[in-house]
């Protein structure tokens, strides 16, 4: 997909470029009319934000955001007892969301934990 859009662009320019001295008459033909093609991974020129770092060729990023460490399938139990949930069934401690079937007051509930940030919700 992301090829078929990058042909697709630089086509638009060329045909542009083919048939731009076309569209102007003489009167207001420019003689020093130029664009540029950039090939490349396109980046902004301008940090995005605090804790960004600009990687050339790759553009900005934020040092160890992508690759935090996650908590393990024990400590997010743990958080949840922590927090009154009593964990009847573990569902899923694989990838990014681990999934957890609680009580807690009496109300069976399907929690969804997230091992990055440790936030949890319904599921």
């Amino acid at each position: 997909m992301k090829n078929l859009t990058y042909y697709a662009t630089v086509a638009i320019l060329a045909g542009a470029a083919a048939f731009a001295p076309l569209a102007t008459s003489q009167a207001e033909a420019k003689p020093d009319v130029s664009f540029g093609i950039y090939f490349g991974t396109p980046h902004y020129r301008y940090s995005q934000g605090p804790g960004y770092i600009m990687r050339p060729g790759y553009g900005w990023y934020r040092p160890g955001y992508a690759n935090r460490a996650r908590l393990s399938c024990a400590q997010a139990r743990n958080e949840l007892r922590g927090d009154g949930y009593r964990i009847r069934q573990t569902v899923e401690c694989n990838g990014r969301n681990y999934t957890f079937r609680t009580s807690k007051n009496g109300m069976q509930r399907t929690i969804v934990f997230d091992a990055r940030t440790g936030r949890y919700w319904r599921g």
